[in-house]
């Protein structure tokens, strides 16, 4: 089988066949044969991973001269006898000049178009549905690559995206931790940034253990903390701490983990994981979970390319991301009262490029008080964005918030 895709800037539209079809060969028609030829790379590794045998190729032609499209189309049903065209993107004029061929080459090609927010393959000659498809998916990394970004990882880059362990335990221990977070996530923010302050100035690289004098702390962080004794002693009671100790104005403690650590050193860390890890256990009513692929802390590279040895030159880091099948949701999690608005155009931005037109954009914050002009502002900016979002994450129900993710999908997260 020989699939002819319009080459589109909404990267997903382009591979969807591939991986639906298993086609012999992919035939890409546009006006830029350097942009196809990169895309192609991208797409013969997802392909093989698949374990899809297929060839790319690519013929360029003037997008605005609908004789040359017609003529190149021709040509293309004559060498490979039957074809099929993906009518799902691609310039206006092709889509005319496929209209132009189909009666003249009826009997050697098919029409089809995927509808990506319902998962039906659609038959367009025939008006019928072909079949509805249940596992097409990409992975979180398979979407960034397909706009021509990459992940950052620890093991290469330092300080960029972290693989957590999930375990049963360490999922509870963030339960517990969002607990205490919720109380009060002011107060939550003040310990946490003092603590990972704490442990920049004061800890040993790959230790767990910390030990700091409050009164020398107090001199050299000034205004940026108040030391709350019963904060830490309640982590050390739910069993997050393995120890905790505070005598004569020193405090002593040992993190349980080194992912333990990570969560109580970044104020709004326990909040993207809460969000994450709620998203990794929802289900739909058939009892399958709801997304495919899913992210936190994601530091993306917007062009895959090193611009000198372990850097990159333009990079984001975007809080949650999730998959649902073809449809990537970009989360921005914000613990706490306060927020720049330029978060939600950095949000809307790396959205955009990395998804196009079937991105969903999703804003969770702890507590935004819509009392204030500030927060009706920011909500209005962000229905103005077509950003979905849950303004009070730390007040409402653990089903409530779960049947708010489990619907992000839809851009249904509104509170």
């Amino acid at each position: 089988m020989t699939i002819v895709e319009f080459y589109d800037k909404t990267a997903v539209e382009n591979i969807i066949s591939t991986l639906l079809c298993f086609p012999d060969k992919v035939i890409f028609v546009g006006d830029s044969t350097k942009k196809m030829n990169k895309s192609i790379e991208v797409y013969k590794k997802i392909a093989e991973k698949r374990n899809i045998q297929v060839e790319f190729f690519c013929r360029s032609v003037n997008r605005n001269d609908l004789g040359s499209i017609v003529e190149a189309l021709s040509k293309i049903v004559e060498e490979n006898g039957e074809c099929v065209f993906d009518l799902l993107g691609g310039e206006e004029l092709y889509l005319v000049a496929v209209g132009m061929i189909s009666e003249r080459y009826k009997e050697k090609i098919k029409l089809r178009r995927f509808n990506i927010s319902s998962n039906v393959l659609l038959d367009c000659g025939k008006h019928e549905t072909i079949k509805k498809v249940t596992d097409l998916e990409l992975s979180v990394d398979e979407t960034i690559g397909i706009y021509g970004g990459r992940i950052m990882y620890e093991s290469q880059f330092a300080n960029t995206t972290h693989k957590w362990n999930f375990s049963n335990e360490f999922c509870n221990d963030v339960a517990l931790m969002w607990s205490i977070c919720k109380e009060n996530p002011v107060r939550w923010n003040l310990q946490t940034t003092a603590l990972g302050l704490f442990s920049e100035e004061y800890g040993e690289e790959g230790s767990l253990e910390l030990h700091v004098d409050t009164n020398k702390a107090k001199e050299k962080i000034e205004e940026k903390f108040f030391f709350e004794e019963g904060f830490f002693r309640k982590l050390y009671l739910k069993g997050i701490l393995s120890h905790f100790r505070c005598e004569e104005g020193v405090f002593s403690l040992l993190f349980k983990s080194e992912d333990i650590k990570k969560c109580l050193t970044k104020a709004g860390q326990v909040l993207e994981l809460f969000v994450l890890i709620t998203a990794m256990n929802s289900t739909d009513k058939d009892g399958e979970y709801v997304y495919s692929d899913i992210k936190t802390g994601v530091h993306i590279d917007w062009d895959g390319r090193q611009i000198a040895l372990g850097t990159a030159d333009v990079t984001n880091e975007i809080d949650v991301i999730l998959m649902k099948g073809l449809i990537p949701i970009f989360i921005s999690c914000k613990n706490g009262r306060n927020m720049s608005v330029d978060e939600l155009y950095k949000l809307s931005a790396v959205a955009d490029h990395f998804g196009g037109k079937y991105a969903k954009k999703v804003l969770v914050m702890s507590e935004l008080d819509l009392t204030t002009e500030r927060g009706k502002y920011i909500k209005a900016r962000a229905e103005d964005m077509g950003i979905s979002y849950v303004f009070n994450a730390a007040t409402i129900s653990e089903k409530e918030f779960s049947n708010y993710i489990k619907n992000f999908w839809r851009n249904q997260a509104q509170s």
